[in-house]
C-alpha cells in the first residue's frame, strides 16, 4: 500500500528516471552499426534530455545530464573522432620504389625462443605472419615490426599441422631486424605457383575503397581503407574492419593488405576503442620493402644447411602454421 502510494506521488520522477536508464542501456548495448546512425542516437539523446528535465522540472538538470551525454557520445563515436583527427587522404611521405613484385605471404610463423633463467630454461612463444617472399628463392620478411632478433642468429622452422609438429625441420637465419620487419633467409613459399603481386606506392592506394587482409588461417578479411596517419615518427596506412567481429589479433602482424591485386600494406598493430570496428595500423608496402631491400640482393651469410632443431640445447624454433 505504501509502495503504491509512493509511486503515485512520484510517478513522474519514476518514469523519467526509468527512461534515462533505458536510454543509457540502449546506447551501451546496441551494435555500433545501429548506434552510429545519426537518427538513432539523436532520438535516444532527445528522450534522455527530456527525461532528465522532467526528473525535477529544473533547468539545471540539463547541466547535470550534460556530462552523461558527452560520455555516451565518446563511447559511441570515439573511434570516429580519433579517425577524423589523425587520418588524412594524402600520404605524409612517398617512397621512390616502383614496379616491385613479390610473392605475398599470409602464413603464420610461431617463434619459440629458449631463454636461460635462474630457474632453468624457459621457452617463449611468439606468432608472426609472413609479409612476402622475394622471388627466386630469396629471403622473406615477417612481422612488419621489430622482433628484437639478432642478425646472424639461426633458428629452425618446421611445418605444423592442427595435431602435431613435423619432424622435418629446416633452418632460418636472421638477415636484418628493423622497425619495418625481420628479413629471414630460409623460409620458402609453400605454394611454388603462387602469383607475384606488385607493391603499390602510397599515392596509388585508393582511399575510401575496400581491400582485404590476406590470411591463410582465417581467410580474407574485408576492410575499408581510411587513409594515412603519423604516430610519432611512424607512417601508417589505416584500415578498418568491415565486420566488427573480424578475428584480427595477436600473431597476425605482417599479414599483407591487398587492394586491386596490389599489396598496399602489411599489418602492424590493431587498435580498438570501446565501441566500433577495429582500426588496423599497417605499414605502407613499399616502405617495408625499401627499409629492408639492402638485405635482399647481397646475402652476407653462407647458405643454410638442413638441420633438426632441439629445444633441449636452447636452439630457437620457427614453426610454420598452416
Amino acid at each position: 500500500m505504501k509502495i503504491r502510494q509512493w509511486f503515485c506521488e512520484n510517478r513522474r520522477q519514476v518514469i523519467a528516471g526509468t527512461l534515462m536508464v533505458v536510454c543509457i542501456a540502449v546506447v551501451l548495448g546496441l551494435p555500433y552499426s545501429i548506434v552510429s546512425r545519426l537518427g538513432v542516437i539523436t532520438i535516444l539523446l532527445c528522450v534522455f534530455v527530456f527525461a532528465a528535465y522532467n526528473l525535477n522540472k529544473r533547468w539545471w538538470m540539463l547541466l547535470v545530464a550534460l556530462p552523461v551525454i558527452v560520455l555516451l557520445l565518446l563511447y559511441s563515436f570515439g573511434i570516429d573522432m580519433i579517425v577524423s583527427q589523425i587520418v588524412y587522404d594524402s600520404p605524409f611521405q612517398l617512397s621512390t620504389e616502383s614496379d616491385v613484385q613479390v610473392v605475398p605471404g599470409g602464413e603464420v610463423l610461431s617463434l619459440s625462443v629458449a631463454i636461460e633463467k635462474e630457474s632453468g630454461q624457459v621457452v617463449q612463444q611468439r606468432n608472426v605472419t609472413v609479409c612476402f617472399y622475394m622471388p627466386e628463392d630469396g629471403p622473406c620478411v615477417v612481422g612488419a615490426h621489430s622482433l628484437d632478433l639478432k642478425p646472424g642468429d639461426t633458428y629452425g622452422i618446421s611445418p605444423v599441422s592442427e595435431t602435431r609438429v613435423s619432424e622435418n625441420c629446416h633452418t632460418a637465419r636472421v638477415l636484418a631486424d628493423s622497425q619495418y620487419g625481420v628479413a629471414l633467409l630460409g623460409p620458402k613459399c609453400p605454394d611454388p605457383n603462387r602469383e607475384e603481386l606488385l607493391l603499390a606506392r602510397a599515392d596509388e592506394v585508393k582511399i575510401g575503397e575496400e581491400a582485404v587482409i590476406r590470411t591463410f588461417a582465417k581467410g580474407d578479411i574485408p576492410v575499408n581503407v581510411l587513409g594515412f596517419a603519423m604516430v610519432g615518427d611512424d607512417h601508417f596506412l589505416v584500415v578498418r574492419c568491415i565486420d566488427g567481429k573480424a578475428g584480427v589479433g595477436p600473431g597476425m602482424s605482417g599479414s599483407p593488405i591487398i587492394q586491386d591485386d596490389r599489396i598496399v600494406g602489411f599489418l602492424h598493430s590493431v587498435s580498438r576503442y570501446l565501441k566500433g570496428p577495429k582500426l588496423v595500423m599497417t605499414r605502407p608496402a613499399v616502405e617495408v620493402y625499401g627499409g629492408l631491400k639492402e638485405h635482399f640482393g647481397a646475402l652476407r651469410f653462407p647458405p643454410l644447411a638442413r638441420q633438426r632443431s632441439d629445444k633441449s640445447y636452447g636452439i630457437s624454433v620457427l614453426q610454420y602454421v598452416f
